[in-house]
């Protein structure tokens, strides 16, 4: 009987009966580790010494995190066998089996942790921090047992002399496990994560970039010259441009370029144990830096990309409540001429008196159909245009808020004025549609906005207001221009009237509409130069029932 289990990706893991696709990735990958494992002991002195780089403990958390803890037993099998079948002198047998499974012991809960939080790709400031942090601790975990173990093996079972040499033992295993994570493991979760493929116009971008950084590679780590450490820092330069343009993925090959490059650097040097650490310091420096600015520039355009769907919806409930409105106005406004008709022409049929031509009748019963008809049409129109039903749900009133300053940001920086938002701490929530109710405000603030564009009275500052009132709540918004005009203040929120040139007069009263229909009231509650206030209210929500 085979057990099934799910997988970081969601496709169920045949323990019992491995599919041969499955299979092979794994061997793929315990080769990789293999490999890796050997680059891990180009420049170790010798078996239980510390290496500057565990690239293959990379890999391991990497997999760990694609595929839970059912990796551990086999990331355990190819430390071991890799230790093992590795030519020259072996550690003793207990020390390479300790070793294995204090790898599987350390990281396997640490990926099971971020697993459980969703925290398993690099697209948010936060999943990075975790991942360091969670890194930080399983690689001190992993490394203070190694130290002891290592220690104990070179030692015949003895402790060493002093804690500081046990102390600059784990700093330096500390330091490669660390950097070994963060040099590969970001390059196999970018790839899991990323479209491999680029766009055409990025290619030139990206052989420039990785030119740049080969060539200060070479400049760094000259081959065959004595240290250049001093010139390390310029490393920064194009690894800064490949995060600021080229995303994690790119970022992470980058890192792994310059490891590469260290490596060759290192080889074969006498003074590798002075040097190795030094460098592979600075290299973990190099990865997170430019990890955390790769990551915050992801997590800034998936916010604007965001931000421009928003925008999007908002326009077209928008134009949908603009076209609404306009049948409203349209059918309003043809009804009584297309009723007076249909009574004109029922009273000419009586004036017509009987014995009349039966194509008189025809033509007048022709015409009442008609206007009907009309008005049918206009009716259906408004329906059919009208804004769609609401979806409403229970927000919080301070985050919808604050997403529509930011919805008006380039109109307030347009105008230079300043948004300040205000929202008692006990606001309620309250059930709304929030595309409808953020279009409200977004209109609100435009007005504003543009009222203070024209004349202002003191600092050009427009006040959003929230706050708690028996009805449920009450938003505000405030400016500093010269207010209303009083001819039109009385029916600001009819259609078609407004004080602009360019004014269709339908924004408030779409405005209204939309307030009304949640259970509210818009209007105006203050108006004079230097202190025009719009009020509207909103129900609460009601308390939700439990199942």
């Amino acid at each position: 009987m085979t057990a099934a289990r799910p997988g970081a990706s969601g496709r169920s893991l045949d323990i019992g009966g491995l599919s041969w696709r499955r299979t092979a990735l794994w061997l793929a990958l315990l080769a990789i580790y293999v490999a890796l494992d050997r680059m891990d002991a180009m420049l170790t002195p010798g078996p239980m010494q510390p290496t500057p780089w565990d690239l293959s403990g990379g890999l391991t958390f990497a997999v760990l995190l694609w595929e839970g803890p059912w990796f551990a037993p086999l990331a355990a099998l190819a430390e071991f066998a890799s230790a093992r079948l590795s030519p020259g002198a072996h550690a003793p047998l207990a020390a390479d089996l300790a070793s294995a499974a204090f790898l599987a012991a350390a990281y396997a809960p640490a990926a099971v942790f971020l697993r459980r939080r969703g925290w398993t790709g690099l697209a948010r400031q936060a999943e990075l921090s975790a991942l360091v942090l969670t890194v930080a601790a399983a690689a001190a975990a992993r490394t203070g047992v190694d130290a002891v173990i290592a220690n104990l093996a070179l030692r015949g079972g003895n402790l060493p002399a002093s804690p500081e040499t046990l102390a600059v033992l784990l700093g330096e295993r500390m330091t490669g496990a660390v950097a070994g994570v963060f040099v590969v493991a970001p390059v196999f979760i970018g790839l899991r994560t990323t479209p491999w493929r680029l766009e055409p116009r990025a290619a030139p971008e990206a052989v420039a970039q990785f030119a740049v950084l080969v060539g200060l590679c070479l400049v760094v780590t000259p081959p065959g010259q004595a240290d250049t450490f001093r010139y390390f820092y310029l490393l920064f330069l194009p690894q800064i441009w490949i995060a600021l343009r080229g995303g994690v993925l790119r970022a992470a090959v980058g890192n792994l370029i310059v490891q590469v490059a260290l490596i060759l650097f290192l080889l074969g040097r006498p003074d590798i144990a002075a040097l190795s650490f030094n460098y592979q310091v600075r290299l973990l420096a190099l990865a997170l830096s430019s990890l955390f600015l790769a990551v915050a520039v992801a997590e800034r355009r998936a916010a604007e990309a965001a931000l421009r769907q928003r925008q999007d919806a908002l326009a077209r409930v928008s134009r949908l409540s603009l076209a609404g409105e306009m049948a409203a106005t349209l059918a309003h406004e043809l009804n009584q001429p297309l009723m007076a008709a249909i009574a004109y022409a029922r009273t000419a049929q009586v004036l017509a008196g009987e014995g009349r031509d039966p194509r008189l009748d025809e033509a007048l019963d022709g015409t009442v159909r008609q206007s009907e008809r009309a008005g049918d049409i206009v009716r259906n129109l408004r329906r059919f245009v009208g804004r769609p039903d609401d979806v409403r749900g229970r927000h919080n009133l301070d985050d919808l808020l604050r997403e529509t300053v930011d919805l008006v940001e380039p109109r307030r920086a347009a105008t230079g004025a300043r948004i300040l938002r205000v929202v008692s701490r006990d606001v309620p929530l309250v059930a709304v549609d929030a595309i409808q109710l953020q279009q409200v405000v977004v209109n609100l603030l435009h007005n504003a906005l543009e009222s203070m564009a024209r004349a202002s009275v003191g600092p050009p500052v427009v006040k959003l207001v929230a706050r708690a009132v028996a009805e449920g709540v009450e938003v505000e918004t405030r400016d500093s221009g010269l207010g209303v005009d009083a001819a039109i203040a009385a029916g600001l929120f009819e259609p078609l009237v407004t004080d602009k040139a360019d004014g269709m007069g339908l924004g408030l009263a779409i405005s209204r509409g939309i307030i009304e229909a949640h259970g509210g009231r818009l209007w105006l509650a203050e108006n004079r130069p230097g202190r025009c206030v719009i009020r509207f209210t909103l129900p609460r929500a009601a308390p939700e029932t439990k199942p």
